[in-house]
């Protein structure tokens, strides 16, 4: 099962995660995979931060997709 970062005090770069972890479901998934960017809501700062990432595996189902964080 996958899990949700659900801020940006959970992801850190470098890590690799499948596009399922960082998507919320809102938008073009297509469209944010391919941007090599996301934007992930900050519980603490109580704002949304962009997440830069870099597609590592590519797979038919995006969600199954691996990437690797580049920036926070």
């Amino acid at each position: 099962m996958l899990r949700m970062l659900e801020s940006r005090e959970g992801i850190k770069i470098g890590m690799e995660v499948r596009f399922a972890e960082l998507w919320d479901g809102d938008g073009d998934g297509e469209e944010l995979l391919n941007s090599g960017a996301i934007a992930v809501w900050d519980e603490e700062a109580e704002e949304e931060g962009i997440v830069y990432f870099d597609v590592l595996e590519p797979d038919e189902d995006i969600l199954k997709t691996l990437v690797r964080v580049t920036s926070v």
